[in-house]
C-alpha cells in the first residue's frame, strides 16, 4: 500500500516530498530523534507539477560541493545540457511527477486544515500550485505557505512569472517575504512585477485559522532601553 504523506502528531500537518535519495538520511536522522516520528513518515521520489500521471523528469544537482540538496527538475535528458547560468548538468536522478491534490486528497485522504505547508522546488513552485487548484479551493487550504521565488527558474520551468502571485491572491492569500519585511500583505502587483528572489509567505486572511486579516501573531522585537 502506499505509505501516507508525512504526519506529525496531530494538531499539526506536513507533508514532505523530497526525490533525491541522498536526503533520506538526513531527514531521518533529524525527524527520527527523541521525539520517535519514524513510524509516522514517508518519503517520496516524486516531483510536484500540474499532471499526475506526469511525464518522465531529471533531477540535477546545482552544487554539489555547496549545497547538494538545491537540485532543479526538467524534462528528462540524456547526456549533458546547459540550462540558464547551469552547464553541462547531467541527470542525476529520474523521476516523475505528482500533484498535490491527488497526493493529499487521494493518496493522504485529508480531511483536516494544513496548519503550514513549506515548498521549495527551485522554480516549479507555480505548476505546483497549479496542481493544487482543488486545494485552494477546499476549506483545508494552508493557512500559511513559505516557499522560495527565483525570478528566471520560474520562467525557465514554462509558465508567467505573475501567475503565482496571481494563484495565491486569488485564494485568499496576501503575500510579504518574511526575510525583509515584517508587515503581512505588502506585495502589490507592482512590487511583484519587479521580483527576483525572496524567501516568502504567503498568509491565508481567515479567521479559521485563529488571527485577523493582519496575519499571524509575531514575536515582539522590542528592545530595552536602559536608563539614564
Amino acid at each position: 500500500r502506499d505509505p501516507p504523506v508525512l504526519r506529525l502528531s496531530s494538531p499539526c500537518s506536513l507533508p514532505s516530498i523530497p526525490p533525491r535519495p541522498s536526503q533520506v538520511p538526513l531527514i531521518r536522522r533529524t525527524m527520527c530523534g527523541p521525539a520517535r516520528l519514524d513510524d509516522r513518515i514517508a518519503l517520496y521520489k516524486m516531483g510536484l507539477a500540474d499532471s499526475f500521471p506526469g511525464p518522465k523528469m531529471c533531477i540535477w544537482s546545482t552544487n554539489d560541493e555547496i549545497n547538494r540538496g538545491n537540485a532543479r527538475m526538467t524534462p528528462y535528458f540524456e547526456g549533458r545540457r546547459d540550462f540558464g547560468q547551469d552547464k553541462q548538468k547531467a541527470c542525476m536522478e529520474v523521476v516523475y511527477t505528482d500533484t498535490l491534490d491527488h497526493l493529499l486528497f487521494d493518496t493522504h485522504g485529508l480531511a483536516r486544515r494544513v496548519d503550514v505547508m513549506k515548498i521549495d522546488i527551485e522554480g516549479f513552485e507555480t505548476r505546483a500550485f497549479r496542481g493544487a487548484a482543488r486545494l485552494l479551493a477546499s476549506d483545508f487550504k494552508p493557512c500559511q505557505i513559505y516557499f522560495e521565488y527565483q525570478h528566471d527558474a520560474t520562467v525557465e520551468s514554462g509558465v508567467d512569472r505573475h501567475e503565482l502571485f496571481e494563484r495565491l491572491t486569488r485564494a485568499g492569500y496576501k503575500l510579504n517575504d518574511f526575510m525583509k519585511n515584517g508587515e503581512v500583505g505588502s506585495f502589490t502587483p507592482e512590487q511583484w512585477d519587479g521580483m527576483r528572489f525572496g524567501d516568502l509567505r504567503a498568509v491565508l486572511d481567515d479567521a479559521s485559522c485563529g488571527w485577523s486579516s493582519r496575519g499571524p501573531p509575531r514575536r515582539s522585537t522590542a528592545r530595552r532601553t536602559r536608563r539614564r
